[in-house]
């Protein structure tokens, strides 16, 4: 009797990044470089509604393990929890934002976007940043960071109702299953701590997405300020424990940390420099340039 076996899955050499990619926190930027290290072909992109790329988070989990293991990354708008169902070696990156200025961001990208579902219900209600912060029109304004690390707890929570024992939980997360933690006013010591920890190549960009037309936070009123921080206080806990964590990285594992970060903005000066004179020259010139050298994102 002949006797065949079944074939095997060759196992995962290095973990699986899941890229917890919080929305309006510099996220799409930090995707593109890790999408330019590792190559388009080695990162799965999901979104939560599968119409904007094509794939949910779920939908990576449903393939085969031969399949799942071509991918190095996993990146999208999804909360901590996906690893539960993936049984091989796994590490999440994530990064972080003033929750301040998250809000205002994110309010104001909700009125650039006409298709951001909630871009109706704020344009023709003309919807203040106060009452799109408090009115409880989207939990991703009360302690939304938070909410995304802690996983489904956080989700589950209703709206003004993330507790201290929620915090707890996400501190948790970030110091055991995330290799790095990186911040949005900090992202050029973020990228850095990423090519020091997980060896990502060339880490220079041109962010071309920044929204230079709305207003910082100095332009609202104390009262509006007020009632960001009030609806978001665990977040505030949170993005400051990320601070002393990434602090703490670079101290123990980057030597010579602060001479390294001062010759990479050199360097990227003298990047975005070459770009501003490059825009003189002809267009097809300009085209290939961008894709070849520059790499705008």
């Amino acid at each position: 009797m002949e006797i065949t076996s079944t074939p095997t899955v060759p196992q995962r050499t290095k973990p699986l990044l899941f890229f917890l990619h919080i929305p309006k926190t510099a996220g799409t930027t930090l995707g593109g470089i890790l999408v330019q290290h590792y190559g388009r072909d080695r990162v799965f992109a999901c979104h939560p509604d599968r119409s904007i790329v094509g794939y949910t988070a779920e939908d990576f989990l449903s393939f085969p393990a031969e399949k799942r293991n071509n991918f190095q990354l996993v990146r999208g708008h999804f909360g901590y929890g996906l690893h539960e169902d993936y049984k091989e070696p796994f590490k999440y990156i994530t990064i972080l934002r003033d929750p301040v200025d998250r809000a205002i961001s994110h309010y104001y990208y909700v009125l650039k976007r006409t298709d951001h579902p909630l871009h109706q219900k704020v344009t023709s209600e003309n919807v203040s940043l106060k009452d799109y912060v408090t009115s409880g029109m989207t939990a991703e304004m009360d302690n939304g960071q938070l909410r995304m690390l802690t996983g489904p707890e956080g989700y589950e929570a209703p709206f003004g109702a993330c507790t201290p024992e929620l915090l707890e939980i996400a501190k948790e997360h970030l110091r055991n299953d995330f290799v790095v933690v990186g911040i949005s006013e900090r992202f050029d010591e973020t990228l850095l701590v990423l090519k020091e920890i997980l060896n990502i190549s060339t880490p220079f960009y041109l962010n071309l997405k920044v929204n230079n037309k709305r207003p910082k936070r100095e332009k609202f009123s104390d009262d509006v300020l007020q009632s960001i921080r009030e609806h978001n206080q665990l977040d505030e806990k949170i993005y400051q424990y990320a601070n002393a964590l990434m602090d703490e990285l670079i101290e123990k594992h980057i030597p010579f940390f602060r001479i390294k970060l001062a010759l990479f903005r050199l360097r990227l000066r003298i990047y975005g420099k070459l770009f501003q004179w490059s825009r003189a020259l002809p267009k097809s010139i300009q085209e290939k340039l961008d894709r070849r050298f520059f790499k705008v994102l």
